[in-house]
């Protein structure tokens, strides 16, 4: 019986990509809060890239910093969809990819 190995760094790029295309949908008023979230969905494709390029590092239990990312702006922690993307992810590379 073949035992199918999970591809961790597809499931992360998944819940990335997931996160990206809410972070595309997000209408924002803050002039200072746009340029921010320019900023984040930056961080967040080079995240995507790293992981399709399996560069990212074991995680060892840390995070992304994805969570951290948005929790000092109100109008991005308001956005329910964006918070549950940004805890998907951030929670599923600590917990899962402890070690890819």
């Amino acid at each position: 019986m073949e035992v199918c190995e999970v591809d961790k760094y597809k499931i992360l790029q998944e819940k990335l990509k997931k996160l990206q295309e809410c972070i595309a949908q997000m209408k924002v008023s803050d002039e200072a809060t746009k340029r921010y979230l320019a900023e984040f969905e930056d961080y967040v494709n080079k995240l995507i890239a790293a992981s399709c390029e399996r560069k990212l590092h074991n995680s060892h239990g840390a995070l992304l910093g994805l969570t951290r990312g948005i929790s000092d702006y109100d109008e991005l922690c308001a956005n329910d969809e964006l918070w549950e993307c940004v805890r998907d992810a951030d929670s599923y590379y600590s917990i899962e990819c402890n070690v890819f």
